[in-house]
């Protein structure tokens, strides 16, 4: 029979001063957690007797109470048994378990790579997109959005209120009636959608959305069509799935409908951003739209149109949607709340042909049952109020100074190296191309830039090969016109040097 450290009194004041123990719950779980390591690492033998309560309590400094709490945990998880009169002993066997060299605790161990499913795998094979994290003082990162106070103020009041009044059900699984009800109506007056509440589903973020509807309509080796250059998570998405993803080109009037593949060639499925091109900014044409609807309709193929900030258009009305356009239902159109309000909102919603209605609900159903129940009555409120008509308003008026600002500060003057700018009408980006520098020379362009203390974001992740020349994504929603002004300096004294 062994003898441990953990019985060796003069082992135990030295494991006290070195391990203090604040109280007695992280006492009873310091012992308890000894004595598993100990029995896992086989320093405890199998059916080797435990002290008696108070011997360890005596031993450790410690009540019978917190040894005995420690005792019940090893006994209900399986690690010691207790003998009626003689004590506790260590398991044995301990079921399931190769004892004991499989669990021999190791520093820094790894275990066997996991075999992953096909989807797994292709996700392994890509390379992942970065999450960056504010470094600089000035940071052009897109995607981002500004906080309104004034919102933030109404949006707490309604979440005290809702978080008294939540069910002790789960909820719709294709969102909140109520909540269902506003966007329809929202999306019927400001973006001509042919829209009905019992259409709209409410998904967890705009991304759960395209991944619901990938996976419902896509078989590995379907074609699918994308924007090139366009949104790099949905690629990554579709590829995951076996998608052969067909990159179909932009200009100024959008995607090239007439690049797209008709007859047995034809994609099952095309992803577009008609009213606001990410990342190009260009708005899809009318005599396109139509054309991309006849293609559709002509190659029984689905349309996904991705709608995701539409609401910040500077020079006129918001553009219609495509949707409003489509007569044979073959338009899938996506929204999400994550550019108009908050990104950590991770509310979004489709409005769905009623085709697709029965499976999406399965779908969501296995997913994760519902979206977040409290924001979608919260939100409900908010839109039913008109508050967030009125929240867009305010935060349109301040990205409109901020992307002027921007503009204007891009804009070439005496002794600066060209810069051409792209998707200046709406959004919360612009796109800027530097076509005295080498594409070779962008790292470090960026790199030199960010000494200063200025990040900027290169185009070509964006495209399906190479951009056709060095660009920078520019995002100015959370900078102030001082930070603006200052960063756009500090590019183009940078780009003189090269």
């Amino acid at each position: 029979m062994s003898t441990l450290h953990i019985y060796n009194r003069s082992t135990l004041e030295k494991n006290r001063m070195a391990s203090p123990t604040p109280n007695a719950k992280s006492r009873y779980l310091t012992l308890y957690e000894e004595l598993k390591q100990s029995i896992l690492a086989g320093q405890l033998s199998e059916g080797e007797r435990l002290p008696s309560s108070r011997s360890m309590a005596d031993a450790r400094g410690l009540s019978r109470t917190t040894v005995t709490s420690a005792y019940d945990q090893l006994l209900s998880e399986g690690y010691i048994v207790s003998r009626r009169g003689s004590g506790c002993y260590v398991a044995s066997p301990l079921p399931g378990v190769d004892f004991p060299a499989a669990l021999t605790p190791r520093a820094h161990r790894s275990g066997p790579a996991p075999a992953l499913s096909t989807w797994g795998e292709a996700l392994r094979r890509q390379r992942p997109l970065k999450t960056i994290s504010p470094s600089a003082a000035i940071d052009f990162q897109y995607g981002n959005v500004d906080l309104d106070e004034k919102s933030q103020h109404i949006w707490i009041k309604s979440a005290r209120h809702w978080a008294y009044r939540q069910s002790r059900h789960y909820g719709d699984t294709l969102g909140l009636p109520a909540l269902r009800e506003a966007i329809s109506a929202y999306l019927q007056l400001n973006r001509a959608c042919r829209s009905h509440p019992d259409r709209v589903v409410i998904t967890s973020g705009g991304q759960q959305g395209f991944d619901l509807i990938t996976r419902l309509a896509i078989n590995p080796g379907d074609r699918v069509a994308v924007e090139n250059p366009g949104y790099p998570r949905v690629k990554q998405l579709l590829t995951a799935l076996g998608a052969n993803l067909i990159p179909i080109a932009v200009d100024e009037e959008g995607l090239k409908v007439e690049d797209l593949p008709q007859g047995s060639r034809a994609p099952k499925l095309v992803y577009v951003t008609p009213s606001h091109q990410f990342p190009s900014g260009c708005v899809m044409s009318l005599r396109r739209r139509l054309a991309l609807l006849e293609w559709a309709q002509a190659n029984d193929a689905w349309i996904i149109e991705d709608d995701y900030d539409s609401e910040f258009r500077y020079c006129g009305k918001p553009i219609e949607s495509l949707q409003g356009l489509d007569h044979h239902e073959r338009v899938i159109y996506a929204g999400t709340f994550s550019k108009v309000l908050f990104p950590a909102l991770k509310l979004g919603y489709l409005l769905l042909p009623e085709s697709w209605l029965e499976p999406f609900a399965f779908a969501k159903q296995i997913a994760d049952r519902h979206s977040p129940w409290l924001e979608q009555h919260i939100l409900a409120e908010f839109m039913q109020t008109g508050e967030f008509e009125r929240h867009l308003r305010r935060m349109r008026k301040r990205y409109a100074m901020r992307q002027q600002t921007l503009a204007t500060a891009l804009q070439p003057r005496e002794g600066d190296v060209e810069i051409l700018v792209e998707g200046d009408n709406a959004g919360l980006h612009l796109v800027c191309w530097m076509p005295s520098l080498p594409l070779s020379a962008v790292s470090t362009f960026i790199e030199q830039v960010q000494t200063q203390g200025v990040r900027v974001y290169p185009i070509h992740p964006f495209y399906h090969g190479e951009p056709p020349a060095a660009g920078l994504l520019l995002g100015f929603a959370t900078l102030t016109p001082a930070e603006i002004t200052q960063g756009v300096r500090i590019i183009k004294r940078t780009l003189r040097e090269f």
